[in-house]
């Protein structure tokens, strides 16, 4: 028996615009549809026959949306820590965008659209108050394959800035300098940037002095 030729039938917010040339592992045609958030997509005729499929998708991400604004979390760490990510990824208005959506860094779709997916795997991987999320390769996705949470100072170890550097004889990564500094990290990536020497950033005393206290 021939296939029902489903174009011009609608399905949810599907409207069959013509047969697609992909097929499936059986041999049942796939339909171009049109959603009514306007995107194209191919889907199985037999998922449209049996209501499988009533959007491209769309209405799963509407249904994160949903999740989202529910789950009572929108003032935990966790939920600002995943705004963040979104933001320096995906807003080009975002101070840090240079340094991760600029360079192609982005976040993986499930974590993007679900905050509680996001959610359900720091709870399952070691988080706690503590800990920042730190990705394994530099140059690579938040993604569950390249995340995990650590403590400061070992995030600080995995940035791109931290790199060995050799004074009087001895090399090692800045991170471990700062460590014999007589000023904080912050202090020595601060002077870093703007343009300090590495010895100098790293071993030059806090020039700043409080006044003397007078006394009575």
């Amino acid at each position: 028996m021939k296939a029902k030729d489903y174009t011009g039938e609608r399905f949810g917010k599907l409207l069959v615009i013509g047969v697609s040339e992909r097929k499936d592992k059986t041999g049942h045609k796939f339909y171009r549809c049109l959603c009514d958030c306007g995107k194209e997509k191919d889907i199985s005729g037999s998922h449209l026959a049996t209501g499988a499929s009533k959007s491209c998708g769309c209405e799963v991400g509407s249904s994160a949306k949903k999740r989202n604004t529910t789950h009572g979390m929108s003032h935990s760490r966790l939920f600002s820590i995943w705004m963040g990510m979104k933001k320096r990824c995906t807003n080009a208005n975002d101070r840090s965008y240079k340094h991760y959506g600029g360079r192609g860094i982005n976040i993986c779709d499930e974590w993007k659209a679900d905050f509680m997916s996001f959610y359900d795997w720091s709870i399952n991987n070691g988080y706690t108050e503590d800990l920042s999320i730190d990705r394994i390769d530099v140059n690579g996705n938040y993604e569950p394959s390249n995340c995990r949470w650590v403590s400061r100072l070992e995030q600080a170890r995995n940035k791109r800035s931290n790199h060995e550097v050799t004074i009087n004889g001895k090399t090692q990564l800045i991170t471990d300098w700062c460590k014999e500094s007589p000023v904080t990290a912050t202090t020595v990536y601060a002077r870093l940037r703007q343009g300090y020497k590495v010895k100098d950033a790293i071993f030059m005393p806090d020039q700043r002095r409080t006044s003397p206290r007078l006394e009575n």
